[in-house]
């Protein structure tokens, strides 16, 4: 393999994963509602106090749409291509003999976790658990694969 292809190998997932932050906070600072509360009116009215309760229930910044699954064409698109380039860098790294790792499969997983789940919360909140794994696991894969070089 040339050096080039051994540097998109080694830090192909990184860098990806800090382009697909980029577009999905760029898509979620478009795309947000943000309810704003009567705080006085909050303490005195008790029907009130009802709407806002089950409003915090899901929290007051979410996405507009579904809050219990991932709508979005850009957003799963978005997911899909870490998916797919989680794998092909698993499948390219595991078969040379010399930088054989697993991690890329974490990231992998780590991009499937806002598709099958939201945790039982906002999604934004899945969201940011799903992007600290996925840095967390595709800078450790930049490491492993130091020794492509």
């Amino acid at each position: 393999m040339s050096k080039n292809v051994k540097k998109i190998i080694r830090w192909g997932l990184p860098l990806y994963a800090l382009l697909s932050l980029l577009s999905l906070v760029i898509y979620i600072s478009f795309h947000t509602i943000f309810y704003q509360i009567n705080w006085n009116k909050y303490a005195s009215d008790g029907n009130y106090y009802i709407k806002v309760q089950k409003i915090m229930q899901g929290g007051l910044l979410r996405l507009s749409g579904n809050q219990n699954t991932v709508q979005s064409p850009f957003l799963i698109s978005l997911l899909i291509l870490g998916i797919l380039l989680s794998i092909v860098i698993f499948v390219i790294t595991y078969t040379t003999f010399y930088a054989r790792t697993f991690l890329p499969l974490v990231t992998c997983v780590a991009y499937l976790i806002p598709l099958v789940t939201n945790l039982g919360t906002n999604l934004l909140m899945t969201f940011i658990l799903a992007y600290l794994l996925i840095f967390l696991s595709s800078f450790l894969t930049s490491a492993s694969l130091k020794s492509l070089y």
